[in-house]
């Protein structure tokens, strides 16, 4: 699944760049997108 909803947050959702990048080939419109920060693992 490329789409997620927040089980605390409904009216935030998170997707794949996956997911977003068919949504702009699509030429949906009204949602907006912004990134989500992301950490790498320390390993």
């Amino acid at each position: 699944m490329d789409l997620f909803r927040l089980e605390d947050f409904s009216s935030v959702m998170v997707c794949t760049e996956r997911f977003f990048a068919t949504r702009q080939r699509s030429g949906l419109d009204g949602v907006v997108f912004q990134p989500l920060p992301t950490r790498t693992s320390a390993t």
